[in-house]
């Protein structure tokens, strides 16, 4: 940036009148706030202003290598325009680094740390608190299964189905049927009148996603027969 004052050291000259004396010093003031304001709260007038001579900011030239470790303290510098760190023994450390990292040791937060908004995508990835609480929320709002009363089964949400009923045929037509297969057919005999199982030793003959079929160990199948069907 260009100045109003400029520094030069060679004046003011020997030979030259005292008399300018006053305007001089203004100059050499002017031209020294000038340069401290690129990086400080410097004024003219100072005023009532408590933060005069603290830094606005830092700015560091920049340069092409590393310097040579300091005797004592720290150096902090920008080399190709990133900023790094180099203590008394030891390589350059880079301070802020936008590639991949691996962080050795133990490092113990005292706060919560903030991590990136976007949800995770890999395994590694880690999730933050909204992902979660968003991935909890669908789960609880996730019906484990339906009911319908009418066609007496119930639908879970992984697909498997179970129905039930009761029928005195040997054919039995589900009210709807699985949409694939039937698994597993059970069955329970129901007592006649008489106190004695009626249709006794009722078996299965066959199943498949629309019904069954069953038969009689007696003579036909008189019973009424509880059945429990599982498919999906």
């Amino acid at each position: 940036m260009a100045f109003v004052k400029t520094w030069d050291e060679t004046v003011p000259a020997d030979t030259e009148s005292v008399g300018a004396g006053a305007g001089r010093i203004r100059d050499e003031k002017e031209a020294v706030r000038e340069r401290l304001a690129i990086d400080h709260n410097f004024k003219a007038t100072e005023g009532a202003d408590a933060n005069i001579g603290k830094h606005k900011q830092v700015e560091l030239i920049e340069k092409a290598d590393d310097p040579s470790n300091p005797t004592a303290g720290i150096v902090i510098y920008d080399k190709s325009g990133k900023l790094y760190l180099r203590k008394k023994t030891g390589a350059a450390v880079e301070m802020i680094d936008e590639t991949a990292q691996t962080i050795n040791g133990v490092k113990t937060f005292a706060s919560t740390p903030i991590i990136p908004a976007a949800a995770p995508t890999t395994d590694a990835d880690v999730a933050n608190k909204k992902y979660v609480d968003d991935q909890i929320a669908a789960i609880e709002t996730i019906d484990p299964a339906t009911v319908d009363a009418t066609t007496k089964s119930v639908t879970f949400q992984n697909g498997l189905i179970m129905k039930w009923g009761s029928t005195s045929s040997a054919t039995t037509t589900f009210p709807v049927a699985f949409p694939t297969a039937c698994l597993h057919l059970m069955l329970t005999i129901h007592y006649n009148s008489s106190g004695a199982p009626a249709g006794q030793y009722t078996y299965i003959v066959s199943k498949n996603a629309a019904g069954f079929v069953l038969a009689a160990a007696a003579s036909g199948l008189s019973a009424t027969v509880s059945y429990f069907a599982i498919g999906y």
